[in-house]
C-alpha cells in the first residue's frame, strides 16, 4: 500500500522491522530490497536483493534491481556480473541495455549502445543520453564522424539541452579539425546561456550545464577568432538520468 502511494519511508518502516522478526521471507525482503531502491539506499537494497535470491527468489525483477543496486553503488563489475545474466534471459530490454553500456568499457559497451537504441520505441526519455554515450564510446576508437552523427541526433531529440551543443562544438574543435563550425556551435551554446546566469549558484533544473562548460567555450571561441592553438576544450562527461523503475 505505502509503496503504490510512493510513500516509500513509511513502508520502510514496517518492512524492515518486519524482517528483523522474519528474516527468511523472501517477498518481503524483495519488497523492501525495492523500497531501499527507491529512496537510494542503494546498499541497503543490495543487501536485501542478496538475500531475497538467497532465499531463492529467481525472478527476474530481484536480479535486475540487485544489479542497478550494484550499479547506483558504482561497483560496475558486480553490476554487470548480475546484469549480464539478465540480460541472457530477456534481451529486448532497452533500459537494461544502456545500464549495461554505461557500466562496460569501450569496446564492450558499443553493442550495448546500439541495442538500447535499437530497442527504445517508442522513444524513451533516455534516448538521446544513450546517443551522447555512444558518441563519446565511437570518439574513444576514433570512429570521429559517426560520433558526430550520434550527437546531432541526441541535439534532434532534444534541442533544450545545451550541453549537446557545447560537445558538438567540442567534437568540431578537437576531432574534425573544423573551426568554423566549432565557432557556431560555441556560439550557439553560449547564447543558451541563461540572462541570469550566475556561476556561483549551482547548476539545477533538466538540463543542467557545468560552469567550466562556459567558461571554456569563452576560451575556445577567442582562441579559434585569434587563430591561436588553445588548451583543448574537454567534454567527456555523461548525463545518465534516473531510471525509472518498474512496478513489483
Amino acid at each position: 500500500l505505502y509503496k503504490n502511494q510512493d510513500d516509500y519511508e513509511n513502508g520502510i518502516l514496517l518492512t524492515d522491522p518486519f524482517l528483523l522478526k522474519h528474516p527468511d521471507n523472501r517477498d518481503v525482503s524483495r519488497l523492501s530490497g525495492y523500497l531501499h531502491y527507491l529512496t537510494r539506499n542503494y546498499p541497503m537494497a543490495v543487501e536485501r536483493f542478496r538475500r531475497s535470491a538467497d532465499l531463492q527468489d529467481t525472478s527476474a525483477f530481484v536480479y535486475k534491481y540487485l544489479g542497478y543496486s550494484y550499479f547506483k553503488s558504482n561497483k560496475y563489475p558486480e553490476a554487470i556480473a548480475v546484469l549480464e545474466k539478465v540480460y541472457m534471459q530477456d534481451s529486448s530490454d532497452a533500459e537494461l541495455c544502456y545500464v549495461l553500456g554505461i557500466a562496460h568499457d569501450v569496446p564492450e559497451n558499443i553493442r550495448y549502445f546500439n541495442a538500447a537504441i535499437r530497442l527504445a520505441s517508442p522513444v524513451v526519455d533516455y534516448l538521446s543520453d544513450v546517443y551522447q554515450d555512444l558518441a563519446l564510446a565511437l570518439t574513444k576508437i576514433v570512429r570521429y564522424n559517426e560520433a558526430l552523427a550520434l550527437l546531432l541526433k541526441a541535439h534532434e531529440i532534444t534541442p533544450q539541452d545545451p550541453n549537446i551543443l557545447y560537445k558538438i562544438a567540442v567534437h568540431f574543435e578537437n576531432w574534425l579539425d573544423n573551426k568554423s563550425l566549432a565557432l557556431k556551435y560555441y556560439r550557439d551554446f553560449l547564447a543558451a546561456r541563461p540572462e541570469n546566469y550566475d556561476p556561483k549558484v549551482l547548476p539545477s533544473g533538466p538540463y543542467p550545464v557545468d560552469p567550466s562548460y562556459y567558461s571554456s567555450a569563452e576560451r575556445s571561441i577567442k582562441a579559434l577568432e585569434e587563430g591561436i592553438q588553445a588548451p583543448p576544450a574537454v567534454s567527456d562527461s555523461t548525463s545518465h538520468p534516473v531510471f525509472p523503475p518498474a512496478g513489483l
